[in-house]
């Protein structure tokens, strides 16, 4: 149908290319080995933020809400985007096309990737009940589990909502099993960071020595426009104040927000402007880098650059680039499969940015053509800042105050 047509234009691999047979020029080769040259042998590539999801075919026990392919017509090519992002060609089998098609990208990368696959839990409310009506998509725990049983490069990241009664077990368990990083998205879930009710929460993440990733600023991929406050940074002081390790989602790099105080633990004050009565809005971004300037955080606030290069975000990236005291405490990630939706990817807009070069450009689309998650990797490995900052091979491995898996 119509909305079939389109996603398959805007939504990735739409011109049926077999991305195993494209020879890349040798422009393209040198760039190639360029961006992998300083990882040796035993370095493994880590991306951070990588999305799974499905329509629980097969017994995976995903879901998606029905709105995307029942409602509004912006809902439906949203869903029909997404799909076809994953490389979802039957929707019969649209949970396994989407991992095999995130393993064959990855395993074609010139150099070991690992992809931390997340999980994404529903929305509760503050009874700990579910919303259905709330939950944009469920990606069940035990099912990213079964996939880093299946696919050696992938390792799994838990969602567990702070107000479920079982909140607490379920962090135990997967505690138990080695996993380490527990995936947020507050603007989707529900959940308030800066809530008592994540207390409990926060001292077993704590215990346990788990951490979280965490959605920070707007956000535009799944519903949450009631609860975009929710994506406030600052509402982290809560869980970052007791030691709790956050990873900010993209560097909070989209929408406004109240600069309000919530250190120890209480919300005081917002900041006034010359209108005493008026609080002070500002960007979730400029509230990051505020937070990364607190010497308090360093070694529990970290953030990561999944999303940044896409069109309504990579304005913040030159910003993130002449930051480099910052630079050890960001980590990769695509936030996949976003990158591979290319009406959201615009090579000539960074390239009239100043972030890379119109040769680099030319190759870089000639990787998008074969492959989404390697143009993302190299694209990141390319990019520079006005006096030549990039981003340093570190933010591509593992952080040692991060890793993925206890062994």
């Amino acid at each position: 149908g119509l909305y079939a047509t389109i996603a398959q234009y805007v939504g990735g691999t739409f011109d049926g290319k077999n991305e195993h047979d494209i020879q890349f020029s040798l422009a393209t080769q040198k760039l190639l080995k360029e961006a992998f040259a300083p990882f040796g042998e035993d370095d493994v590539l880590i991306d951070y933020h990588t999305h799974v999801m499905g329509l629980g075919v097969g017994g995976t026990c995903c879901c998606i809400s029905k709105e995307f392919f029942e409602g509004s017509p912006k809902k439906k090519l949203t869903g029909r985007v997404y799909m076809s992002a994953g490389g979802v060609g039957d929707l019969a089998n649209a949970d396994r096309d989407y991992v095999d098609r995130l393993n064959d990208l990855t395993c074609q990368f010139p150099h070991r990737m690992v992809n931390v696959t997340l999980a994404f839990d529903k929305h509760y409310n503050e009874q700990g009940e579910y919303v259905e009506d709330r939950t944009e998509f469920y990606t069940p725990n035990e099912y990213i589990w079964s996939l880093f049983e299946e696919f050696p490069n992938f390792s799994p990241t838990v969602s567990v909502h702070p107000y479920r009664k079982d909140a607490l077990e379920e962090l135990e368990h997967w505690a138990a099993m080695g996993v380490r990083q527990i995936k947020w998205l507050p603007n989707a879930m529900g959940m308030d960071p800066a809530s008592p009710l994540c207390d409990p929460f926060y001292a077993k993440v704590k215990e346990l020595d788990m951490y979280l990733l965490c959605h920070c600023g707007d956000e535009k991929a799944v519903e949450g426009e009631e609860f975009q406050a929710l994506g406030n940074p600052m509402r982290l002081a809560r869980a970052l104040d007791i030691g709790v390790k956050v990873i900010v989602a993209h560097c909070a790099s989209l929408g406004c927000n109240e600069r309000k105080n919530y250190r120890g633990g209480k919300e005081g004050e917002e900041e006034q402007g010359e209108d005493e009565s008026a609080p002070v809005v500002k960007e979730n971004f400029d509230m990051f880098l505020e937070m990364m300037g607190e010497p308090k955080w360093e070694g529990v606030l970290f953030g990561d650059i999944s999303a940044v290069v896409l069109n309504n975000r990579s304005h913040y990236i030159r910003r993130i680039l002449e930051r480099p005291e910052i630079h050890h405490r960001l980590v990769n990630g695509s936030d996949y499969p976003l990158p591979a939706v290319s009406i959201l990817v615009s090579t000539w807009l960074l390239y009239y940015r100043g972030l890379i070069t119109y040769e680099e450009r030319l190759s870089l689309n000639e990787i998008y053509s074969a492959n989404p998650l390697l143009f993302d990797f190299v694209l990141k490995r390319c990019l520079k800042g006005p006096s030549g900052e990039k981003f340093p091979k570190e933010t591509f491995l593992t952080n040692p105050f991060l890793p993925v898996f206890r062994k």
